[in-house]
C-alpha cells in the first residue's frame, strides 16, 4: 500500500536564499520540528548517493531514519528517500523563481509501508502525513522569512 501527495508553498525570498538554507545541514533543526541529529555515512555530504542516519524525537518516540540523496539537482530540485522500520519515504522537492524575490517550493511526497501497525496509519490517516510535511514548510517559511526557530515549537 502506498500513499502520495504533493504540498506548495510559497517564500519571500530568491531561490538562492530559499535552497542555501534547505540545502545548510546545520540549519535542519531549524526546521523540522523534532530533529536531534544528522551523522553522514557514505559519501561526499549532499552528494547524489551519500547516506546519512537522521534522528528524531517525536511525541516522546525516538525515530531512526538513513536518508539516500537520491538526485541533488540544486538550486532546481532535491530528491531523496528516507528509510526506517516499516516505512520508506521518497521526496522530490522542486524549487521555482517566481520573480521579485519569491520562490515556490513543491515537494512531493510518496510513502510505501511494509508494517502492518504503518498500512493501516496510511489508510487510516493519511492526512497526518500531509499535515506534517505542510508544517515541515511551514516552519522553514518561519525560519527562513522571520527567523522563527523550530527548535522553539512544540
Amino acid at each position: 500500500m502506498g500513499l502520495k501527495y504533493s504540498n506548495i508553498i510559497v517564500l519571500e525570498k530568491s531561490v538562492e536564499e530559499v535552497v542555501a538554507v534547505f540545502g545548510d545541514r546545520h540549519q535542519i533543526g531549524d526546521w523540522q520540528r523534532g530533529f536531534v541529529s544528522l551523522k553522514e555515512q557514505e559519501g561526499a555530504p549532499g552528494a547524489d548517493g551519500s547516506t546519512a542516519v537522521l534522528h528524531y524525537q517525536n511525541r516522546g518516540r525516538d525515530m531512526t531514519m538513513i536518508e539516500t540523496i537520491t538526485d541533488n539537482g540544486l538550486p532546481h530540485h532535491f530528491h531523496g528517500r528516507y528509510d526506517m522500520e516499516g516505512v520508506r519515504n521518497v521526496q522530490r522537492n522542486f524549487f521555482k523563481d517566481l520573480g521579485d524575490g519569491r520562490t515556490e517550493w513543491r515537494s512531493e511526497s510518496e510513502f510505501e509501508f511494509d508494517a502492518l501497525f504503518m498500512k493501516a496509519m496510511g489508510l487510516m490517516l493519511p492526512g497526518m502525513f500531509r499535515k506534517t510535511s505542510q508544517r515541515f514548510m511551514d516552519d522553514f517559511k518561519d525560519w527562513i522569512e522571520h527567523g522563527v526557530s523550530a527548535r522553539n515549537k512544540s
